[in-house]
């Protein structure tokens, strides 16, 4: 399997997993939901395949970005390919498998993916006890939040919207991988500091949710070990979560962990 820290190697992965499930008396949307693990008549699997879609563009512009001529020219050549049995899945709905994956084709993802995932990383991909251990956290604080109704409507409704949205990535690691976990975490966290008061942040529901996902952010990012992400992060909250003029706060809370 490729590595799932760039958007080469997750689409050789599921290039890879719908040739392999294909057989020559299903449709290419039959082995699509196979490998989405949805059902092919369900709202989900067109959702599913609409986020898929979007894994091509992003290996494009990830070349723009930072390959070489060659590279780009290389991605242009095969990009048709990787496109055909994604943008054209409803194409032999009667049932005739016609081979779309092949090894040249996959072989230029392979070249990009590991020039990607060198040079252009999008974060680190946790053990999955560890994206276990966040993925609950950040959905406790979720139900938190969700419970606090004496929280302004505004206010309650944006920590709800970004921790499902983080909770939504860290769902889908397979396609938006770990870029896509951080970016989520990063609007809730900037979103929390601009536009909240500082007597909202020190909220324990909303301390819980900054923890929550601060743990997610760094795990995600540095892959470091999910003991150091969660104490690292509940340590830090307060640092977000005060105001240091506030003379309530005694000095000793904002210092470093004893």
């Amino acid at each position: 399997m490729a590595a799932t820290n760039n958007p080469a190697g997750r689409l050789l992965n599921m290039l890879v997993a719908f040739r392999d499930a294909g057989t020559n008396d299903q449709s290419y949307e039959v082995a699509w939901a196979n490998v989405l693990g949805v059902d092919a008549d369900s709202l989900e699997f067109r959702l599913e395949m609409t986020r898929l879609a979007g894994l091509p563009l992003a290996v494009h512009e990830a070349v723009l970005a930072g390959g070489s001529e060659d590279q780009r020219r290389t991605a242009e050549y095969w990009m048709p390919r990787w496109l055909y049995p994604i943008l054209l899945w409803d194409k032999s709905a009667e049932g005739k498998w016609t081979p779309v994956v092949d090894d040249d084709s996959l072989m230029g993802l392979t070249t990009l993916s590991a020039l990607l995932s060198a040079t252009a990383s999008e974060g680190a991909v946790p053990a999955d006890d560890d994206v276990a251990r966040i993925r609950e956290g950040i959905d406790d604080a979720l139900v938190a939040v969700r419970a606090a109704t004496d929280l302004p409507v505004e206010f309650r409704a944006l920590l709800v919207a970004r921790l499902y949205a983080v909770i939504r990535a860290i769902d889908t690691l397979d396609l938006g991988g770990p870029g896509a976990v951080i970016d989520a975490s990063e609007q809730l966290l900037g979103a929390i500091a601009v536009r909240t008061q500082p007597a909202q942040r020190k909220d324990p529901r909303v301390r819980k949710a900054i923890a929550a996902v601060g743990a997610a952010w760094a795990l995600f990012l540095s892959g470091e070990h999910v003991d150091n992400a969660l104490t690292g992060w509940s340590h830090a909250l307060e640092l977000v979560a005060v105001d240091p003029a506030d003379p309530t706060v005694p000095p000793a809370d904002l210092g470093p962990p004893g």
